[in-house]
């Protein structure tokens, strides 16, 4: 994981002086975090967990779990909202 996430800073994020979104899931038990998670965490400049509220099955928290160089911004809460897409499958 540590030679992938490598990869993309040499061939994505230098060249292209941009940022880049790994998006990865947590194992069976949520407490160990995620799988390689070591190597992921080690080399990210900031690990985000995004986790839903009980109360509300649309809302979701979004928490910063570690910074490399900056303060962690507080959490957001944001609420998902169904958009009718107005398309039927055939099938």
């Amino acid at each position: 994981m540590a030679r992938f996430l490598t990869q993309l800073r040499i061939y994505i994020q230098a060249p292209f002086t941009c940022s880049i979104l790994v998006v990865h899931h947590t194992g069976k038990d949520v407490k160990k975090g995620s799988r390689g998670g070591s190597s992921i965490e080690g080399n990210a400049d900031c690990v985000f967990t995004l986790k839903r509220e009980d109360k509300d099955e649309h809302r979701v928290i979004l928490h910063c779990k570690h910074t490399m160089d900056s303060e962690r911004p507080p959490d957001i809460i944001l609420k998902g909202v169904p958009v009718e897409l107005g398309y039927n499958d055939p099938i």
